[in-house]
């Protein structure tokens, strides 16, 4: 039986992008034709025929294959040297999809810190090398081999960075445990993530972030229409050949079609995104290098920050670009000002919580957020 992404989940050594389409012949030790029977609802002659169906529809339906396991949501992150970051964001995201259903897509770290993580998890999830500019990855026609892929490996697929992580919500209480059960019941071909930014950076301690106490997020409605059109979108595997852009939600025009009402309000991403001025710098120095505006990623050094300096006048940078160049030299995320804002601790513990801001976004009229798909180019 040919079966390529299990071959390369059990075999770290083998993992290339080039095998992809590969007629790797494998029979993964991890399915259960027990579990499996039960959750298909029809008995097969025998263990290859359960397989063979698992390999061919089973997955597609997110159907679970084993005690506890499914493929409903295949979860890829694309990141470099994300060493604040990482750690926290596999154990999020493990409790929602588990590690199988990870596909970390690693776009040239170097520090030896990070490496380090990945390799405490390179036997329970998928870590490519990923060559190509990390925002490349949102594109089907860049990546036609890697999303062919997953089109039989998973019900729905969902891109994210290192500082964005996922929550359900259901009735008056977000929870990352919630998402698999708004997917698992609906057939939609994508649902938008409304990005919910941090208004503070997360505190510190011993120069780590102390994910134990809470963090405060912008949730007013000022910003719910941004939000909502630049989030990041659920995408049914069904659907992405079509959609093209696998990524913000109705930020591309190709993708934006597919969205519709329903589409919003059911799922979230606390975007992470205003953090300590040394890790803020950290980050912003790694995208400037990224996109070739500078060529050294060392460290903030006072011969990097001179050369930064001139490039704020450079009218050859573009906007956001300029962005990263000042948030390297001041360490600010710049993250803009919310009339209602809430704490909560779910990214640390995994737990359910209750907030009344809930009723903002459910009253919302996400029609606004669809309205701007006439805009697009």
């Amino acid at each position: 039986m040919s079966d390529a992404f299990w071959f390369l989940l059990d075999h770290p050594d083998q993992r290339d992008l080039t095998k992809l389409d590969g007629n790797i012949q494998y029979v993964s030790p991890h399915f259960d034709r027990d579990v499996y029977e039960d959750a298909r609802g029809v008995s097969f002659m025998n263990f290859e025929d359960a397989y063979d169906n698992w390999r061919l529809y089973g997955r597609r339906q997110g159907l679970e294959f084993a005690p506890s396991k499914n493929t409903i949501l295949k979860i890829i992150l694309k990141v470099k040297d994300e060493v604040d970051l990482i750690d926290k964001w596999i154990d999020h995201h493990a409790k929602i999809v588990g590690l199988h259903n990870i596909i970390i897509m690693d776009c040239g770290s170097t520090d030896r810190r990070f490496l380090d993580k990945l390799d405490a998890i390179r036997n329970e999830a998928v870590i490519f090398q990923y060559d190509k500019y990390y925002d490349s990855l949102h594109s089907y026609d860049s990546n036609k081999q890697f999303f062919e892929l997953l089109k039989r490996e998973a019900r729905y697929i969902c891109i994210l960075d290192a500082d964005e992580f996922l929550f359900g919500v259901s009735g008056d209480s977000i929870s990352p445990l919630f998402v698999l059960d708004i997917l698992q019941h609906s057939d939609l071909p994508c649902f938008c993530g409304t990005w919910l930014s941090n208004v503070k950076a997360p505190a510190e301690k011993a120069g780590e972030i102390d994910w134990d106490q809470p963090i405060e997020f912008g949730v007013d409605e000022n910003h719910l229409l941004w939000n909502s059109n630049a989030g990041k979108a659920l995408f049914h595997t069904r659907y992405i050949g079509e959609a093209q852009h696998i990524g913000h939600n109705i930020a591309e025009k190709s993708a934006a079609r597919f969205a519709t009402i329903d589409s919003f309000g059911k799922i979230g991403v606390l975007h992470i995104f205003n953090l300590s001025p040394r890790i803020t710098k950290d980050r912003a120095l790694r995208h400037l290098v990224s996109k070739g505006v500078i060529s050294d990623g060392s460290g903030a050094t006072p011969e990097i920050e001179q050369i930064l300096r001139a490039k704020l006048n450079d009218s050859a940078l573009s906007p956001i670009e300029k962005l990263y160049v000042s948030r390297c030299l001041d360490g600010n995320a710049k993250i803009m000002p919310h009339n209602k804002t809430f704490q909560t601790r779910i990214v640390g513990r995994a737990t359910t919580e209750r907030h009344e801001w809930v009723d903002i976004m459910r009253q919302f009229d996400f029609n606004k957020v669809l309205a701007l798909r006439n805009t697009l180019g």
